[in-house]
């Protein structure tokens, strides 16, 4: 079966996803962290990349880049072939890193821009392994907060909203809940656990605006008639 055409920004700014083969932990120590920062932005540099975000999760890593040439697959294949070398020698390890294919979304529009940066800031307070955004270490998030210097290229979104916007656009709600469900369903596709996770903690909610959010998360008319107890022609 024919791979997918990748999907074009105009604006050439796309967020990147990059996981470990079967799950595994790319990063295992700090210094595997810095590691790859330090080799994927010397990469954006030859290719002319600027890297406006990014978080770097064990076994998966979050990017929003903007391309200024039309070099998006040749950039990640020069950099996935000498980076996993080295990262292969420096563990004593042979075979693929990553999972194949990265996942790439276009970013044609601010608004998406903006959900896309905070989603990317707010992988590791969903995941539980950070109870604020200003805590984890391996985002771009303090980047923007003002609070630290770092490898991401803030200039081009700073240029375009004020700190106290961005403050406000990192603030956790309800919101940025559904965004992270609609986002995660995007990436990964959303299994039963998932929805029936979802739809338990929005129990309170109504049906209308939970079709809408379902939806949303691309689930099918079938599957969402299945958990509401709906009539699909209802959807």
């Amino acid at each position: 079966m024919a791979r997918q055409k990748r999907m074009i920004s105009e604006q050439r700014i796309y967020h990147i996803v990059m996981k470990g083969i079967n799950a595994n932990r790319i990063f295992v120590k700090d210094s595997d962290y810095s590691f790859f920062l330090k080799f994927f932005k010397e990469s954006c540099r030859d290719y002319d990349v600027e890297m406006l975000a990014y978080c770097l999760m064990s076994n998966h890593i979050h990017l929003m880049l903007k391309f200024n040439d039309d070099n998006m697959t040749e950039m990640f294949k020069s950099f996935g072939a000498k980076y996993v070398s080295k990262y292969n020698s420096n563990h004593d390890r042979i075979g693929p890193l990553f999972n194949g294919r990265f996942y790439s979304s276009p970013i044609n529009d601010d608004g998406y821009l903006l959900s896309v940066l905070r989603y990317i800031h707010y992988n590791p307070v969903k995941a539980g392994i950070s109870k604020s955004l200003d805590e984890y270490r391996w985002s771009s998030y303090k980047e923007y907060s003002g609070s630290n210097e770092g490898v991401a290229d803030t200039e081009f979104i700073k240029n375009m909203y004020s700190d106290s916007d961005l403050q406000l656009l990192h603030i956790i709600d309800n919101d940025v809940l559904d965004e992270a469900f609609i986002f995660d369903s995007w990436i990964d596709g959303a299994d039963y656990s998932d929805v029936a996770g979802f739809l338990k903690e929005n129990e309170k909610r109504n049906k209308e605006e939970l079709i809408e959010l379902l939806k949303r998360a691309k689930i099918s008319k079938s599957k969402i008639a299945n958990f509401l107890r709906i009539d699909k022609r209802n959807i």
